[in-house]
């Protein structure tokens, strides 16, 4: 996982590339290729977006993703 100020922006979990994309770009981003809701133990995470690994094959795609995260997690107030 890759956390910003203490705040979660990405991370791979079985495979898959989570994102933080928060709420207001959350059902556009989920129009991107391969991309799905992420859920949790069965709990749909809205404001999170799960990237199957055959949508990552190119570093530019990665970088994407891993911006947008990142993006995300520097409007929230830092963790300690």
């Amino acid at each position: 996982a890759f956390f910003l100020n203490g705040n979660m922006a990405c991370g791979l979990l079985q495979g898959h590339l989570m994102v933080r994309v928060g709420p207001d770009r959350f059902e556009e981003l989920l129009t991107e290729p391969f991309a799905t809701q992420f859920n949790r133990n069965g709990r749909p995470m809205k404001g999170w977006v799960q990237v199957d690994e055959r949508g990552l094959d190119h570093d530019e795609v990665l970088e994407f993703w891993v911006n947008i995260g990142v993006d995300y997690a520097a409007t929230l107030p830092p963790k300690v």
